[in-house]
Formats: C-alpha cells, sequence, structure tokens
C-alpha cells in the first residue's frame, strides 16, 4: 500500500525507476550486476594486492558489428611465451617478499593478473575487476573490503596505458610501467629520451652557433652539449664555433 502511495507521488520519470527497481528486488537480487566479458585471471589473496595488466595472448579476433547482437572485442588465440614470463616474474617476485620475513613482517602481498590481449577494452576492464575486487567491474564499489590494492602493473601497449591511467587517477592508485626506469631511446631529431632512478625524465640540452655565410644563408652548427646524467657537465667543441667581428675566444659557462 505504500508503494503504490509513493508511486502516485512521484513524477513519470520517476515511476520508471521506481518500478523497475521494485522489480529487480523482487527477482531476489540484492546487489548490483554490471554485464561484462569474461577475462582470463591469475590471482592470490593477500593483506595488500598488486593488479596487473599483462598480455598473455595476442592476435584478439576482429569480429565485426553486425548491429543485431551485443559487440564484443573476440577472443584471443595466440599464447605469447615471452609476456608470459612477465606473469611468471612478477610472481616471482611477489612470492621473493613474503617469504623474506625481513621484509613486510605479518603482512602478505597478493595479485591480481588480467591478459589484457593488446587490447584497451580488456584493459579497462581489467583495471575496473581489479578496483572492484570480484569478477564484475563496478565503478565507485568495492565488493571485497578486507584487500586493499596498492598499485597496478603495466599495460605494456602505450594506447592501453593511458586509457588505465585515467581511471586509476580517479582513485589516487599507482600505475608502473615496467620499461620506464630503463628507456633510454632516440626520437627521430636524434634526441636521447631516457629516466633517471627516481623516475625523472633526464634532459639533455644542444647548444648551437648560429653562423651567417657569405652567400647570406645561415646555419646552425651545434658546438656543446649540457648532459644531466650521471652528472650535470657541458662537453665543448670550441673549434666548431665561427665568431662574428672582432670576438675570437668563448666565453665561460658556468653550470649551477
Amino acid at each position: 500500500m505504500l508503494l503504490v502511495e509513493l508511486l502516485c507521488k512521484c513524477h513519470s520519470l520517476d515511476w520508471l525507476l521506481i518500478f523497475s527497481c521494485y522489480i529487480y528486488i523482487s527477482k531476489g537480487d540484492s546487489d548490483c550486476k554490471l554485464p561484462s566479458e569474461n577475462l582470463q585471471l591469475y590471482e592470490k589473496d593477500g593483506d595488500i594486492i598488486f593488479g596487473g595488466l599483462i598480455p598473455v595472448y595476442l592476435e584478439p579476433s576482429n569480429i565485426k558489428p553486425d548491429f543485431a547482437t551485443k559487440p564484443s572485442w573476440g577472443k584471443c588465440n595466440k599464447l605469447s611465451i615471452f609476456y608470459y614470463l612477465h606473469v611468471l616474474a612478477m610472481v616471482f617476485a611477489i612470492n621473493e617478499i613474503n617469504e623474506n620475513p625481513e621484509l613486510l613482517p605479518n603482512i602478505t602481498l597478493g595479485f591480481r593478473i588480467y591478459d589484457s590481449c593488446f587490447n584497451e577494452m580488456q584493459a579497462v576492464n581489467g583495471a575496473l575487476q581489479i578496483m572492484s575486487g570480484g569478477e564484475k567491474p563496478i565503478p565507485n564499489y568495492i565488493c571485497d573490503m578486507k584487500s586493499k590494492v596498492a598499485g597496478l602493473v603495466g599495460d605494456i601497449q602505450s594506447s592501453s596505458s593511458v586509457a588505465v591511467a585515467r581511471i586509476l587517477g580517479l582513485y589516487r592508485i599507482p600505475q608502473i610501467l615496467q620499461y620506464v626506469k630503463r628507456v633510454k631511446v632516440k626520437n627521430t631529431a636524434g634526441q636521447e629520451l631516457a629516466f633517471d632512478e627516481n623516475g625523472d625524465q633526464i634532459f639533455n640540452l644542444e647548444y648551437v652557433n648560429w653562423q651567417a655565410l657569405p652567400n647570406g644563408e645561415t646555419k646552425y652548427v651545434p658546438f656543446a652539449t649540457l648532459e644531466e646524467f650521471p652528472e650535470s657537465h657541458i662537453v665543448t667543441s670550441d673549434n666548431t664555433v665561427f665568431w662574428s667581428g672582432d670576438y675570437t675566444q668563448v666565453s665561460s659557462t658556468y653550470v649551477v
């Protein structure tokens, strides 16, 4: 009787929402559930949980949408032994910490590792499941209050890592990338990109000399570089510097 009186006082939209909830509860389901794809999970319970997104399987089969069935990203059908070793390395590291009584006494580390399959949707789905603590990704809801996610390792693919980072940033969960401390590459311009032991980017500056040629053209000639790793110092090549006018000496430069 009270339910009927309540529905009569509500607007049409509110009436539909309340009536839908009433029917849903009457079926005996008291918790929220969201539809999701089943992901490959390897887990171990612990006081502190570390999540992992590692592409164990490759080459997801592409399924073209027909607009008649639920869209799906397909199934990954090729096992990668190389990336499977990343799973074993993560599990081995956590087990080594748990077996050492001097590192984290009375604390057991656990893990929840999902196969991202080099697919952005699977990576995001796995991240949501890691944060929810259950098999269904439910945003803003934690199924297991006893465990706490301390961080998430992955994904290897940059596009997946960016998508996952946007979600983890909302909940202040750190994201750990495997290759950050070992990155040392050069871009198309020949500039080197690297990180120090703290994860901060190392900047290398290049000084150039602007030289005016007799034909009216200008030329930029590098004559010094500032390297910040392992220590800040300048490497110069004075014989490549061309000074206009009466200047014949290189001015002194100090590094602070």
